[in-house]
């Protein structure tokens, strides 16, 4: 963030939720931190998104199962929920 040309440092891990359909896991994620600027960064795997605990390839599911033939695979809320994070 500061671009300095300093490593990162390993400042700690926490966990977080991965949902799909038909299981939950908690998952370990680290976290790094810039010795000059102080500011914090995670490393979070491909399969999980920034500020959502459903895995990418749900919601990539459920959006297309419902796109291509209507069915739904959850809730109405939710699947109106990533549809508008979709569209943004």
């Amino acid at each position: 963030m500061c671009r300095a040309r300093n490593r990162l440092q390993r400042h700690g891990f926490y966990e977080r939720n991965a949902i799909e359909a038909d299981a939950s896991y908690r998952i370990t994620i680290c976290r790094l931190i810039c010795p000059d600027c102080r500011k914090t960064v995670s490393i979070l795997p491909t399969f999980l998104l920034p500020y959502f605990q459903h895995t990418m390839d749900f919601i990539i599911h459920i959006l297309l199962a419902f796109w291509i033939t209507r069915s739904s695979l959850c809730t109405r809320q939710l699947r109106r929920f990533y549809e508008k994070r979709a569209y943004g």
